[in-house]
């Protein structure tokens, strides 16, 4: 089954090329389909491990450069410093510390080139 979001993400990038189009005049402005469409977003439910999951984790210790290793780190990593998503904890090299701080450039802002601090 699919998701709503799946197809509101998908509608709105739709959505932003037809109106490039109706920027370049390619379409006709009087004719916008997308003015037919609900384009609302379903609220997603976010679920949140508890505290004693989180300490279980942290807690767990796998055998070194296993799998399982490197997959406990990027979690703790990404949940120690909240805004670090996994797509960019897999990207992360040991020049990104630098004085104790992280610094990196998340990659969904890259284009901005905004470079994001953590205190170590």
């Amino acid at each position: 089954m699919v998701q709503k979001n799946a197809i509101w993400s998908k509608m709105k990038t739709l959505k932003v090329r037809y109106s490039d189009g109706i920027k370049s005049g390619i379409f006709k402005p009087d004719v916008n389909p997308f003015g037919l469409i609900d384009m609302s977003k379903a609220k997603s439910k976010r679920v949140r491990f508890s505290e004693e999951q989180i300490k279980m984790i942290e807690d767990f210790e796998p055998v070194d450069n296993s799998v399982m290793f490197h997959a406990k780190n990027i979690f703790m990593i990404s949940f120690l410093h909240w805004r670090i998503r996994v797509s960019d904890c897999l990207t992360l090299k040991f020049q990104d510390i630098n004085n104790g701080r992280l610094i990196y450039t998340a990659i969904k802002t890259q284009e901005n080139q905004k470079k994001l601090k953590f205190i170590q």
